[in-house]
Protein backbone atom coordinates (compact mmCIF):
# COMPACT_ATOMS: atom_id res chain seq x y z
CA UNK A 1 0.00 0.00 0.00
CA UNK A 2 1.65 3.50 -1.15
CA UNK A 3 1.32 5.98 1.98
CA UNK A 4 -0.23 9.41 1.01
CA UNK A 5 2.78 11.81 0.79
CA UNK A 6 2.12 15.36 1.15
CA UNK A 7 3.68 19.04 0.76
CA UNK A 8 3.26 22.85 0.49
CA UNK A 9 4.50 25.39 -1.83
CA UNK A 10 5.98 28.49 -0.81
CA UNK A 11 6.28 31.22 -3.00
CA UNK A 12 4.14 28.80 -5.48
CA UNK A 13 4.54 30.87 -8.67
CA UNK A 14 2.14 29.56 -10.92
CA UNK A 15 2.42 25.91 -9.55
CA UNK A 16 5.44 24.17 -12.07
CA UNK A 17 6.93 22.82 -8.83
CA UNK A 18 3.64 21.43 -7.29
CA UNK A 19 2.93 19.51 -10.93
CA UNK A 20 6.37 18.04 -10.80
CA UNK A 21 5.03 17.07 -7.05
CA UNK A 22 1.77 15.86 -8.32
CA UNK A 23 2.73 13.61 -11.39
CA UNK A 24 4.94 12.34 -8.78
CA UNK A 25 2.03 11.51 -6.56
CA UNK A 26 1.93 14.16 -3.62
CA UNK A 27 -0.99 16.35 -2.42
CA UNK A 28 -0.61 20.10 -1.77
CA UNK A 29 -1.98 21.09 1.52
CA UNK A 30 -1.23 24.58 1.31
CA UNK A 31 0.49 27.36 -1.08
CA UNK A 32 1.59 30.64 -0.79
CA UNK A 33 1.95 33.37 -3.62
CA UNK A 34 1.82 37.37 -3.09
CA UNK A 35 1.47 38.16 -7.29
CA UNK A 36 -2.26 37.86 -8.25
CA UNK A 37 -1.49 36.64 -11.54
CA UNK A 38 0.71 33.60 -10.54
CA UNK A 39 -2.20 32.80 -8.04
CA UNK A 40 -4.55 33.07 -10.67
CA UNK A 41 -2.70 30.84 -12.78
CA UNK A 42 -2.01 28.03 -9.97
CA UNK A 43 -5.65 28.50 -9.19
CA UNK A 44 -6.52 27.15 -12.71
CA UNK A 45 -4.19 24.75 -12.66
CA UNK A 46 -5.52 22.98 -9.27
CA UNK A 47 -9.34 23.74 -10.64
CA UNK A 48 -11.24 21.36 -8.13
CA UNK A 49 -8.62 18.83 -7.94
CA UNK A 50 -7.05 19.37 -4.66
CA UNK A 51 -8.44 20.92 -1.26
CA UNK A 52 -5.62 23.77 -0.83
CA UNK A 53 -5.27 25.97 1.26
CA UNK A 54 -4.49 29.53 0.22
CA UNK A 55 -2.01 32.35 2.05
CA UNK A 56 -1.37 35.07 -0.08
CA UNK A 57 1.47 36.82 2.22
CA UNK A 58 4.20 34.55 3.72
CA UNK A 59 4.57 36.73 6.68
CA UNK A 60 0.60 35.86 7.54
CA UNK A 61 1.97 32.04 7.82
CA UNK A 62 0.83 30.39 11.11
CA UNK A 63 3.76 28.26 12.93
CA UNK A 64 0.19 27.05 14.59
CA UNK A 65 -1.40 26.19 11.09
CA UNK A 66 2.14 24.68 10.35
CA UNK A 67 1.83 22.37 13.20
CA UNK A 68 -2.21 21.54 12.38
CA UNK A 69 -0.84 20.69 8.87
CA UNK A 70 2.31 18.13 9.85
Amino acid sequence: MKENRYFIDLFAGCGGLSLGFDQAGFIPLLFNEINNNAEASYRNYIKNKFNIEFIPDIKDINPKKIKELK
